[in-house]
């Protein structure tokens, strides 16, 4: 859910009404804009990563912003972030408002019982330990799907962004809940992502489009609950993660509308990030040559020497596909993605009064209830840790090795970091790994985009960013499909 907190934070401050002091030695300079709170949401939104570096520049790496009347601490240097993502009393307590917007139900109608209950459940399912036997579910509908989507546009450049969302929105529906599951949600699935932002405003701004989106996926899931479920069986065909889902739900003795508006709010969280960066993981491969064939050689032979040639004998057992040190190239690719992918704005709530130190000599205090902020992208592209920061280097983290005493540096991924980091990230990259093996095993695959460019361009323009929360690209890249004969 972390990428949920960026654009949360700043429809937070627009309701709160955003005010900064006109001279205050910590205050964070307000954009050009009539409106002062109006001008500087729309930086941040616009282009987190400038602003923050401009603010950093001009009063230091740590600094306060008001939010109504609280004082907001920004830590944007190492030592900070470090301390703020790993301490275990600041929390992701704006998680619960996020579900209340999207599911479009009333505040204070998610109780913190009621979303730590759900966080146990992804904890239990959704682990590398857990997905055990969702895997081979998913990985089995993840070759159907591809296949499917594929042959069904022979000969046509295929959309990478529709790509991805019909194959992995059909494959992990299919795999969680059962083949009895509505499927054709999936378009409303892309409109309410398109339209992310613009669900979490105040009800009076609410577009119509998203809104009646979702209320066809409500009324769809509602359907196939009534008609599916059963208490002891679970949905037909479905994977244990699935059912344990809603029971853990119905142990709750919530209504029907809430327990709908979760179950929806849920599944745009599970699809929204995995979508965003497994589309720049497919970008940034085509983008890279030498990347995509090192990463192809090495699946390539990892299947043939070790699974006689075999794709489902690979990726029936998790621990083989997703296992570390199986792919090498592979896994170090996507830690490459997930490095770039960071978002800007990550913001922690104390659960109690606390002394943060943020280093040797600066330190904040923190009511209960008080956001703290940290930079994402300090951490990542910090050049006395990674070499060319901005630049994708699909080998950049091969030299790692804990059990060489070589250790990972300290870095925020695109699923957040330390104690609060997403619950379900095993089986996010799980699923990415998925679709990329099966693409790299059985196509090659080439792709640009209208203007003729291989890598999209970027927002905001620096490579640092790459995308934004909201949209999966600036541009979408049209891909080709070949299939790959593979001697028997």
């Amino acid at each position: 859910m972390e990428d949920y907190h960026c654009l949360a934070f700043l429809v937070v401050l627009l309701i709160l009404r955003f005010r900064l002091p006109k001279k205050h030695v910590y205050a964070v300079p307000s954009a050009d804009a009539p409106i002062p709170w109006i001008g500087t949401i729309l930086e941040l939104y616009k282009d987190g990563v400038t602003f923050l570096r401009k603010s950093r520049e001009r009063y230091g790496p740590v600094y306060t912003l008001t939010v109504g009347h609280q004082r907001v601490t920004v830590a944007t240097h190492k030592e900070g972030v470090m301390r703020i993502m790993k301490d275990k009393s600041l929390e992701n307590n704006i998680n619960i408002w996020l579900f209340e917007s999207l599911g479009g139900v009333e505040s204070g109608t998610i109780t913190r019982q009621i979303f730590r209950l759900l966080s146990t459940s992804v904890l239990r399912s959704f682990s590398a330990r857990g997905i055990t036997q969702l895997a081979p579910l998913y990985s089995d509908c993840v070759i159907h799907e591809t296949t499917s989507f594929i042959n069904a546009h022979k000969g046509e450049r295929i959309s990478l962004i529709e790509f991805v969302s019909f194959t992995i929105y059909r494959a992990v529906s299919v795999a969680l809940f059962g083949p009895k599951f509505p499927l054709d949600t999936q378009l409303d699935l892309q409109c309410i992502i398109y339209y992310f932002p613009r669900l979490l405003t105040p009800r009076m701004f609410l577009p119509r489009t998203p809104v009646e989106a979702r209320a066809r996926v409500i009324s769809a899931l509602d359907s196939f609950i009534k008609e599916n479920w059963n208490q002891k069986n679970g949905f037909p065909g479905a994977a244990d993660a699935g059912n344990d889902l809603l029971r853990t739900l119905r142990s709750a003795h919530l209504t029907s509308q809430t327990e709908l508006a979760i179950l929806f709010a849920f599944i745009i969280g599970l699809h929204i990030n995995t979508l965003r960066v497994t589309c720049w993981f497919f970008a940034l491969l085509i983008h890279h040559p030498t990347a995509l064939i090192a990463v192809r050689d090495e699946v390539d032979r990892l299947i043939d020497e070790e699974h006689s040639g075999s794709l489902n004998s690979l990726l029936s057992s998790p621990s083989k596909a997703v296992g570390k040190n199986s792919l090498p190239f592979l896994d170090s690719a996507l830690n490459e993605v997930l490095r770039l992918c960071v978002l800007p704005v990550l913001v922690r709530q104390a659960s109690s009064d606390i002394h943060l130190a943020l280093d040797g000599d600066r330190s904040v205090v923190l009511k209960e209830g008080q956001y703290i902020v940290a930079d994402g992208h300090v951490l990542n592209m910090a050049e006395d840790v990674f070499e060319d920061p901005e630049r994708f280097k699909f080998d950049r983290f091969t030299k790692y090795d804990d059990r060489q005493g070589i250790p990972t540096p300290p870095l925020v991924s695109a699923f957040g970091s330390g104690p609060n980091i997403c619950k379900g990230q095993d089986f996010a990259i799980y699923e990415m790994k998925v679709l990329v093996i099966v693409c790299l095993r059985m196509y090659d695959f080439t792709g640009e985009t209208l203007t003729g460019n291989k890598l999209p361009s970027c927002c905001p323009k620096a490579s640092t960013t790459l995308p934004t929360p909201v949209k999966y690209l600036e541009e979408d890249v049209y891909l080709r499909f070949n299939e790959r004969i593979h001697p028997t």
